[in-house]
């Protein structure tokens, strides 16, 4: 309740929620205000961690935002955020963790969309990445993501033996042996009936 509250009362005071995201002083209050009293949504969590500046890879970074914030259920994050507190944990240690699994979910959807893939125009009812940026683009925005994803559990803020743990879940399950594994199963039996 307390976080609905505030955000309205954020909204409405910064006006539009676009012009509001994009401060980075408001991301910064934000972490702030998460890591001392409350914890914000998972969604303005998201795009403060993808406010990118740099002018040189404008469209790659407006890819990589407008797909991972195009929507969704969040339900992995949801999951895992759900496992951590059943287990104790009561804190934003969890989230880099969250947002890397939506993250690598993200860019499983950029290039299972893509044309060589299964050839989607449409994602959540929108135009796919590819469609709104090309094919390349795409497919940078989607590596992009991965590679932050991992970006996010090394910095994340716990000791290095439990990090390298992490990463080496995620990377295996992300991997050949899990999800890429299972991609390739899926373009070899597209015209298989089951």
């Amino acid at each position: 309740m307390l976080k609905s509250t505030v955000f309205s009362a954020s909204s409405s005071f910064f006006g539009s929620i676009a012009e509001w995201y994009q401060s980075s002083v408001i991301c910064e209050l934000l972490t702030y205000l998460e890591e001392t009293y409350f914890s914000v949504s998972f969604e303005t969590y998201l795009n403060c961690l993808v406010n990118f500046t740099a002018d040189d890879f404008t469209s790659h970074y407006e890819a990589m935002r407008y797909s991972l914030l195009l929507g969704g259920k969040r339900l992995r994050p949801m999951l895992m955020e759900e496992t951590y507190q059943m287990f104790g944990g009561n804190d934003s240690l969890i989230h880099p963790f969250m947002a890397a699994m939506e993250m690598i979910h993200t860019y499983s959807l950029i290039h299972d969309d893509l044309p060589c893939m299964d050839d989607d125009d449409l994602r959540r009812g929108r135009p796919s990445c590819h469609k709104k940026f090309g094919e390349a683009t795409a497919l940078l925005a989607g590596d992009g993501l991965l590679t932050l994803a991992f970006n996010m559990i090394a910095k994340a803020d716990l000791q290095n033996n439990a990090k390298v743990k992490a990463l080496n879940i995620l990377s295996e399950k992300a991997g050949i042996l899990g999800m890429i594994g299972g991609q390739e199963l899926d373009i070899k039996n597209e015209n298989n009936p089951l």
